[in-house]
């Protein structure tokens, strides 16, 4: 049951994305793969999307 109500809480947030940008989830799926690859490969040691902008940042000026 936890799961299914984590589910419902982030249906908002894909209809707006969806609604914004006329994406599907395969098409985000993909956008979330690229980006973890940009991440890893430019970072060397940051590969989550959910780092903050500012982190990321810091890990590529150093």
């Amino acid at each position: 049951m936890k799961q299914f109500l984590t589910f419902l809480t982030k249906i908002k947030s894909f209809w707006k994305f969806y609604q914004n940008y006329e994406y599907d989830g395969e098409d985000i799926g993909l956008i979330i793969d690229n980006y973890e690859r940009v991440l890893c490969n430019r970072t060397k040691t940051m590969s989550k999307p959910t780092y903050y902008l500012e982190d990321v940042l810091r890990e590529l000026d150093n």
